[in-house]
């Protein structure tokens, strides 16, 4: 039996819970948040039985014993420390991004698991979507060609962001928290290395955003001359009908492929624009669980997740500077 816990439920919770619920070999042996209402709306629900343990201190939880997974989900400056408390106890984990706030803390973290030999991966969900691996597919199948123009958009509905989201001390910026997915995403689909970055955000002080940036933007350039821009925004109004709006955009020199709303289009010079068909979508927390378990290997490695950490934290350099940031 794999025992895990999960501290904090404010980040993709949803998708690892909903994984131990279809697993008779995995249990979930604790879970932790500070606020005891949204804590209390777990109790009963399939992925735990009359053994959990529900508690609002941290170092409760971190005094459970026989763990062997954590699920971290709290706010993202409680993670270093609750990562490097992790890593002690040889604990494997499954970390909400950012994994910190700061390159010192993130050098720490790196230190810490490394030393103590546990698997680290990060909920970057989007690698398992069935747009965003159609899409990956057919780029690395050379259906674009060389890409040369790598484009993305993140936008959300702002509403009344959370307490913790609304302070930057706790928060750390657009950047690091959804411009890290399109990083990585870009990165991952069609296998570049970013060489350089500028940026910029902007914090309106819209009602419910706090110190929330609204909008943030940044522009790269990879190692092969390739360019991609990134557009983040908190912008998209409270009646549409889904909270976020992605997209994504590879041009490449014999065609372009665009993941949007769902769907995505190829266009070459080959062929009539059509609409791709899409693998099934697959599970982050299983498949983290089925590698920890000897069976197959789960695509994140911990390497890719302090990298993309550290590009998202020199994006906000970039942003805070007004320069150019070496990546």
């Amino acid at each position: 039996m794999t025992n895990v816990v999960l501290l904090g439920l404010k980040g993709h919770q949803g998708c690892c819970l909903d994984e131990i619920a279809r697993r008779e070999d995995v249990r979930l042996a604790g879970v932790q948040d500070d606020d005891p209402t949204v804590l209390e709306g777990l109790r009963g629900r399939s992925y735990t039985d009359q053994q959990t343990l529900f508690t609002t201190s941290p170092d409760e939880l971190l005094a459970l014993p026989q763990v062997d997974v954590a699920i971290l989900c709290e706010d993202n400056a409680a993670r270093p420390g609750n990562l490097l408390a992790c890593a002690e106890r040889g604990w494997h984990i499954m970390a909400e991004k950012p994994l910190a706030l700061s390159l010192e803390d993130l050098g720490a973290v790196r230190e810490a698991v490394e030393r103590a030999g546990v698997r680290l991966s990060m909920l970057l969900t989007m690698r398992f979507e069935p747009p965003y691996l159609a899409m990956r597919h057919e780029v690395a199948a050379g259906s674009v060609g060389r890409p040369l123009l790598m484009s993305a958009q993140k936008s959300y509905r702002r509403g009344i962001r959370p307490a913790w989201q609304r302070d930057r001390a706790t928060f750390g910026g657009t950047i690091p928290f959804i411009g890290i997915h399109a990083l990585d995403m870009l990165q991952w689909q069609t296998g570049c290395r970013y060489r350089r970055v500028a940026a910029a955000h902007h914090n309106e002080r819209l009602p419910g955003a706090g110190d929330i940036e609204e909008t943030a933007i940044m522009l790269l350039e990879t190692d092969a001359g390739q360019m991609v821009d990134i557009r983040c925004d908190y912008l998209r109004p409270g009646k549409a009908p889904t909270h976020g709006d992605d997209r994504f955009r590879v041009a490449g020199s014999d065609g372009v492929i665009e993941a949007i709303g769902g769907e995505v289009s190829l266009l070459t010079a080959a062929h009539e624009p059509r609409v791709l068909a899409q693998p099934e979508g697959q599970s982050i927390f299983g498949s983290f669980l089925d590698e920890l378990a000897g069976r197959g290997r789960h695509p994140i490695t911990a390497a890719e997740c302090f990298a993309i950490t550290e590009v998202a934290l020199k994006a906000r350099q970039a942003a805070e500077t007004g320069e150019w940031v070496s990546v």
